[in-house]
């Protein structure tokens, strides 16, 4: 019979910590895009955020800011819900999302 052996479960707020340590360089380093909802993870070192504009077209433009400023990768996009997420190899997961409206208001219209 083989020994039974023990696994320490993980110090899931060791990681929230790394999580919030993360979410503060990035609010820091873009305070000048639009403020989005921010949730951390309850296991590991993710953070979500979601776009709240209820305006289809600017909640469009400021993920579109977001998934740039993040390099963060296109995962859905099917007119009605955006979603990105962070590269393979990141500190922490980052996924952004966004919620459209089906009829967008072009404000140069």
């Amino acid at each position: 019979m083989a020994p039974r052996t023990w696994v320490a479960p993980p110090d899931n707020t060791l990681w929230q910590r790394r999580a919030v340590t993360v979410l503060a360089s990035i609010l820091y380093a873009h305070s000048h895009l639009s403020p989005l909802r921010w949730t951390v993870a309850p296991i590991g070192c993710g953070l979500t955020a979601e776009v709240t504009d209820p305006d289809p077209y600017l909640a469009e433009r400021a993920f579109a800011e977001w998934q740039s400023a993040l390099r963060l990768e296109l995962a859905e996009h099917d007119g009605t819900r955006l979603r990105a997420v962070s590269r393979a190899g990141a500190v922490c997961r980052i996924t952004v999302t966004a919620a459209l409206s089906r009829t967008r208001k072009d404000p140069n219209a």
